[in-house]
């Protein structure tokens, strides 16, 4: 959907922002402020993660420890307490293709890979050893529909069992 705003808003989740050139525009988060003039951007800021890539014109990325600017195809990532840091992007689509339910990981924490998850497919995880949350994830799923078929993937890959124990409640083990 679209949408008008201007001047500044309060954001939390992950969004795609096209602003219109010549506009101040601000997005004010938990985790760090963007601020953009006639630009187009995703940002996700979620749990301890903000990451903010520029697919157009220019956005800088702040926080209390510090701030980038980003060109188009470059990113901006941090977590709390630290600095933005600045990386180019070769793959767009790891950033943006949420908007046509497509989702990646690339060495992420296991912990954030299920609540991602748990947003995305309105279930629910109960971990039954704390070591499953620190182990690293790396995958790509292309508009699955079926949280099932995703589970029976990172099951094989990472070899974690998921047993359905109640309507949308899993249980993770080793």
């Amino acid at each position: 959907k679209s949408a008008w705003w201007t001047g500044k808003i309060n954001f939390e989740g992950e969004g795609f922002f096209n602003v219109e050139k010549g506009s101040d525009f601000t997005v004010k988060s938990a985790n760090g402020t963007t601020t953009v003039l006639g630009t187009s951007f995703n940002i996700k800021s979620r749990w301890e993660d903000y990451v903010v890539y520029c697919k157009t014109g220019l956005v800088r990325v702040s926080n209390a420890r510090g701030s980038v600017l980003l060109k188009p195809n470059e990113l901006a990532v941090s977590m709390i307490n630290t600095a933005p840091a600045k990386s180019i992007v070769k793959d767009e689509e790891r950033f943006t293709g949420w908007m046509d339910s497509k989702f990646s990981f690339t060495a992420s924490p296991m912990r954030l890979v299920l609540k991602e998850l748990e947003l995305q497919y309105g279930v629910q995880f109960k971990v039954t050893d704390k070591s499953i949350g620190k182990m690293s994830y790396s995958g790509y799923f292309d508009n699955v529909n079926d949280v099932d078929t995703v589970l029976n993937i990172i099951g094989q890959s990472m070899r974690l069992r998921f047993v359905k124990t109640g309507k949308q409640i899993y249980s993770v083990s080793q």
